[in-house]
């Protein structure tokens, strides 16, 4: 019997809407004025790829890639749509397929390149965004529009090359006979001593010209270059009247206290490391206060010399460091590492030396004037000729740990210029806040280089309705 009533009721049903619709001559329809867009994405794009063939020449091939992942960033205040996370290099910008959605179902056009033509957006057809488009967006009662413009970003490099350049070559760093470099505040230090004078240069990041010597207006001492730590948008060092002092320009440098240390080892962005008179490890938050810290083993496991200090967040809490300290000995490397918490509530962690297994081929080398920072999601080691244990050849390559520290191997995307020359002992090594990595010779030349996608920049701001 319901199988009966069902239709019967849906035909009534349809009788009493249509007459209702055809009774009433005096109803209006309004459309909205509403409009904007308030959805961008992408859909599968056509990429080409580079492949080494069988003859292992270079070749290229073409496949897909899914960019639904690609956030489009849509900002209804400038009315700009773009990508801050770029798409990989080999997508052809002249062919995007995308998808648009507006508000109250408002009609979505897109302007010739070329001319004011008009003409409906569709999902289905490929655009040209070689250059930034314009959209217009005409709400149902075609009384309101606007216009956005859609740029859609494509890396024009590709991401894993590294290339070192030649950027200068400085006779008055060549002059030095000891050396080491740091950055801050933008500006790029050559620091250490020409013969028993100590000396300073410096130049801006983005100009590998023009160096210009800083004279300190205090006395640092021949061997400052060692001494010395970023903290804080500061240098910290330890100078030979048995005091503590900060500068940010290496030139005016003011007295923090008078404190009993051996030396400033490093930095992490909370605390300053040092060894203390007694060879213990000490940690400071301002320069003036100093605390000993605990240590899991005795002392003489720790470093004698070319001591680095790194730094990385932890990826499980960004406020939470694990600083590594590494450095040369007699026979063998050294490092250690601890857990860096500085809230209230903490319990202070020990440092904890990594006691390297005797069948570990891949710890790392002691190398004379060895030098090791942090670079991308890793750490890279620069050094001169083997000592002790080791007997490798100086600058053999740049040694990258991606552990922590525990093994260390040949990184050769970063492998020195072929024309790379400089004394064993005498370098310096670092890295500014661009990403680029330096290498200052004993000659005086001057490389830089830098990993492409350690460059792109990526915007973390939202625009939503």
């Amino acid at each position: 019997m319901k199988r009966k009533l069902i239709p019967f009721i849906l035909l009534v049903s349809t009788i009493f809407v249509m007459a209702s619709c055809f009774g009433d001559d005096d109803t209006e329809v309004t459309y909205p004025n509403e409009t904007g867009i308030t959805a961008f994405s992408l859909g599968t794009q056509k990429i080409v790829k580079d492949t080494v063939g069988k003859s292992g020449k270079d070749s290229t091939y073409q496949t897909t890639i899914d960019c639904s992942g690609y956030i489009f960033y849509i900002d209804q205040i400038n009315h700009e749509i773009y990508n801050p996370d770029s798409l990989p290099v080999g997508i052809d910008s002249a062919k995007i397929i995308c998808e648009a959605t507006s508000k109250s179902s408002a009609t979505i056009l897109i302007k010739s390149m070329n001319s004011d033509t008009l003409k409906v957006f569709s999902s289905s057809d490929s655009i040209s965004f070689y250059k930034p488009r314009t959209f217009r967006v005409l709400s149902l009662s075609g009384l309101a529009t606007v216009d956005y413009t859609v740029k859609v970003n494509i890396h024009r490099e590709k991401p894993n090359v590294f290339k070192w350049q030649l950027a200068n070559n400085s006779a008055a760093i060549a002059d030095l006979t000891a050396m080491r470099a740091l950055a801050l505040n933008g500006r790029v230090y050559v620091m250490g001593r020409d013969i028993d004078s100590p000396r300073i240069y410096v130049t801006d990041e983005g100009n590998t010209v023009q160096w210009h010597e800083v004279s300190p207006n205090i006395d640092l001492g021949t061997d400052f270059y060692k001494n010395i730590a970023v903290m804080g948008g500061r240098f910290y060092t330890y100078a030979k009247d048995g005091a503590v002092y900060t500068s940010a320009d290496a030139a005016t440098w003011t007295r923090v206290a008078e404190v009993s240390l051996g030396r400033i080892l490093g930095a992490s962005d909370k605390m300053l490391y040092a060894l203390g008179a007694d060879r213990s490890l000490m940690a400071s938050a301002d320069g003036a206060t100093w605390q000993q810290q605990d240590m899991d083993t005795p002392a003489d496991s720790l470093p004698t010399d070319n001591y680095s200090i790194m730094v990385r967040k932890l990826l499980t809490n960004q406020k939470i460091n694990r600083v590594v300290l590494a450095g040369t000995a007699a026979y063998t490397s050294q490092v250690w590492s601890r857990i860096e918490e500085t809230d209230s509530h903490s319990e202070p962690q020990p440092w904890t030396y990594m006691d390297v297994a005797g069948n570990n081929r891949f710890c790392l080398p002691n190398m004379e004037n060895l030098q090791v920072v942090n670079y991308g999601d890793f750490m890279l080691a620069l050094g001169g000729r083997g000592m002790g244990k080791s007997h490798e050849a100086a600058f053999s390559g740049l040694y990258a740990s991606t552990d922590g520290g525990l093994t260390w191997r040949i990184n050769t995307l970063y492998n020195l210029p072929e024309s790379f020359s400089s004394e064993s002992g005498k370098f310096a090594f670092t890295r500014d806040s661009q990403n680029y990595l330096w290498v200052i010779a004993s000659n005086g030349d001057v490389w830089r280089g830098r990993l492409n996608r350690l460059g792109w920049k990526t915007d973390d701001t939202y625009f939503g309705e």
